[in-house]
């Protein structure tokens, strides 16, 4: 921000999902809040501009001033700054793949429903991990969740790439899935257009 020329950096929007904020405030506050070249009300300006929903709710009828701004950036900390909360979302995402993902157990599994169903898994896992929550045995958990909302088709070539009687880790569910996502990617596309 030291020359005029230079843009300044794009922001990524906060709506007030709780397992979003810790990824908002790093990005906020490395490059606005601390910068140390930015007038407070910039920083302000950057703040409002930067969130949508909710959580511009929560600061609005704060007023636009250089003395409120450290105000309107504490009350969203105290509202998203809440690890109990945050986990709780993280979990409910998992259980909540069936509700959430185009991958549904009564109708025809896709490409597209694995591919979402494994990138939500992914996030809310990555995320855990990085709140120091141990999920390393939950595969059982974790695959009977993913299992839960396969249609017949896909459960039955899941269970054909069963070897053992053991529970699968989440490094082989992610492996096997991956194998049949580009199975799904590859029928998908050399089905017609409009089929009669």
């Amino acid at each position: 921000f030291s020359s005029p020329h230079l843009k300044p950096p794009e922001l990524p929007s906060f709506s007030g999902i709780f397992e979003q904020w810790s990824t908002f405030y790093q990005m906020f506050n490395s490059l606005i809040h601390s910068n140390d070249k930015l007038p407070v009300i910039l920083k302000f300006h950057y703040l409002r501009s930067s969130l949508v929903g909710k959580a511009s709710a929560l600061i609005r009828n704060i007023e636009f001033t250089e003395q409120n701004y450290k105000v309107a950036l504490q009350v969203l900390i105290d509202k998203y700054e809440n690890k109990r909360l945050i986990i709780q979302n993280l979990v409910a995402n998992l259980f909540d793949l069936g509700t959430t993902c185009s991958c549904r157990k009564k109708e025809k599994t896709t490409a597209k429903g694995i591919e979402s169903m494994f990138n939500k898994i992914n996030q809310s896992l990555q995320s855990l991990d990085a709140l120091k929550v141990d999920t390393k045995s939950w595969d059982p958990i974790i695959l009977h969740l993913i299992t839960a909302n396969f249609d017949s088709l896909t459960l039955a070539d899941w269970e054909n790439t069963q070897s053992s009687k053991e529970v699968a880790n989440k490094e082989e569910i992610l492996k096997k899935k991956k194998k049949r996502l580009r199975v799904l990617e590859s029928l998908e596309r050399h089905q017609p257009l409009n089929p009669e």
